[in-house]
């Protein structure tokens, strides 16, 4: 069983690593590139707006089935119906919802209307794919699931692809081929997931079952919040440009531009939390330590966070070069930035986690309240006097707060240790990594020889001084079994 597990974990994580980061960092920045700052700006914009209600889509349901379905397989057949008629429910209200608040409070143009509704029938299919994995992990189905995780990302790399590498289509890409190439890769990877499960031969029963959605959410409604308020204090940034300043859509789309390298980097932070849950809810519930996890993922996860936070305040402008054609400087600035709340976000998947395993939700819920108040105060008067660089500072600056404070948390609840012997040679390699960025700027080394060398001998340096190990990932996954 362990065997298999690891096989499987091991298949999702290369899915997810090969397809992902260069569906972010390649198709993504040539549509940036291709549609420009501003029209990708108001995209971007839109598409934070509808995520500030995503849990209207959700409200719990897609754990609540995760959990369900593990548990007892025949839930999919007793419920499955039910749950699919709550969930197009909810995206019908959903729809509406996003809709009279674009036009009544928002006060969208049309042209803005029309592209939201496309994005939010996007956030809703999502939705109902996120529901239709639950299903397939529920049920042990993890290949299939694996491959569903990452399917309409390939679609969308095919779609997008063809209509970018077109000569004759290039010239008129915009931003609506975008959404609806989204569109349609969702709606087609909902199909091969209704396939899977009838070719599994997974029965349902047609019929109604009324009280579930009560039940749901009253069990699930902590989470839910907890998913309801860190979409608020890390999605409005963007909302909050292009409403605030005169020329909102094109610095949005310039955050947007030093975004996507920070939404990469995060992605594959956030694989750590989904290893780290089941793994701190089994060692609470065995009343076992929890020390030796938080210990092995702080070298394995925080660490290579750093390097690469310090690594992007002397380089990041050269990455941003390679990738994108304008608004070069100013989008140079905000991305080292934001690497620094990927530090933070990098924590907070470790010791948030923690938390959350051991239901100390209240007490998440009021980290992410004062996050979304200290968020919106700051961009409030940031963005006024520093346009997008200004968004990048609130962000940095709330999620660092949020980071700080779980960690407190965390190490109350649970006595964690902080190893001087580990702290000592975290600073040496610090000094290292100086030292090689002072000797690259003083010699005749070339440039870009500097870029990819000194994270590099970073890292290997980390793995000499035992900061980094290969070990501590086997432990953790052995866990996870």
């Amino acid at each position: 069983m362990q065997q298999k597990f690891l096989r499987n974990l091991a298949f999702l994580l290369g899915l997810n690593l090969l397809v992902k980061p260069f569906w972010i960092l390649g198709i993504t920045v040539m549509v940036q590139n291709a549609v420009g700052p501003t029209e990708f700006g108001t995209y971007f914009s839109l598409l934070n707006f509808g995520y500030l209600f995503f849990i209207i889509l959700d409200a719990g349901l897609n754990n609540y089935t995760n959990k369900q379905v593990a548990q007892d397989n025949y839930f999919v057949k007793n419920h499955f119906v039910t749950i699919s008629g709550v969930k197009l429910l909810l995206g019908i209200i959903y729809l509406a919802v996003l809709m009279i608040l674009g036009v009544w409070v928002m006060k969208y143009p049309s042209h803005y209307l029309d592209l939201l509704w496309i994005i939010a029938l996007n956030l809703f299919l999502s939705s109902a794919l996120m529901f239709l994995r639950s299903n397939l992990a529920g049920l042990h189905l993890f290949k299939w699931d694996s491959v569903a995780s990452v399917l309409d990302r390939i679609l969308m790399i095919v779609i997008c692809g063809a209509l970018l590498w077109s000569e004759p289509n290039k010239a008129g890409f915009s931003i609506f081929h975008f959404a609806w190439a989204q569109t349609i890769a969702y709606a087609l990877t909902i199909v091969y997931a209704v396939i899977v499960m009838a070719g599994k031969r997974v029965k349902v029963k047609w019929t109604i079952k009324k009280g579930l959605l009560k039940k749901v959410v009253r069990q699930s409604y902590p989470f839910a919040l907890l998913t309801l308020l860190m979409s608020f204090y890390t999605r409005i940034d963007s909302v909050m440009i292009e409403r605030l300043l005169p020329n909102g859509t094109t610095e949005a789309g310039i955050y947007a531009q030093g975004y996507k390298v920070y939404e990469a980097a995060n992605m594959f932070a956030f694989l750590f939390a989904t290893l780290l849950l089941p793994v701190f809810s089994k060692l609470i519930a065995n009343r076992e330590s929890v020390r030796p996890i938080v210990d092995w993922t702080v070298r394995l996860l925080l660490i290579p966070a750093v390097i690469i936070s310090i690594w992007s305040w002397f380089y990041g402008g050269e990455l941003i070069d390679l990738l994108y054609k304008a608004e070069l400087e100013k989008t140079s600035s905000i991305f080292p930035v934001l690497m620094i709340a990927f530090i933070a976000m990098a924590a907070n998947y470790i010791y948030g986690t923690l938390l959350t395993a051991q239901g100390k939700m209240k007490l998440l819920n009021l980290l992410s309240l004062a996050g979304i108040v200290v968020n919106v105060i700051l961009n409030w008067f940031l963005i006024k006097s520093y346009g997008a660089l200004g968004a990048a500072w609130a962000t940095a600056v709330t999620q660092s707060g949020v980071a700080i404070a779980q960690f407190v948390a965390a190490n109350k609840f649970n006595d964690l240790k902080i190893h001087k012997k580990d702290l000592l040679k975290s600073l040496g390699l610090i000094v290292l990594m100086a030292a090689l960025i002072y000797l690259e700027k003083e010699t005749q080394i070339p440039k870009y020889v500097g870029v990819f060398a000194i994270p590099v001998l970073t890292i290997t340096g980390a793995f000499l001084l035992k900061l980094i190990r290969l070990k501590d990932l086997f432990n953790l996954l052995k866990y996870r079994t």
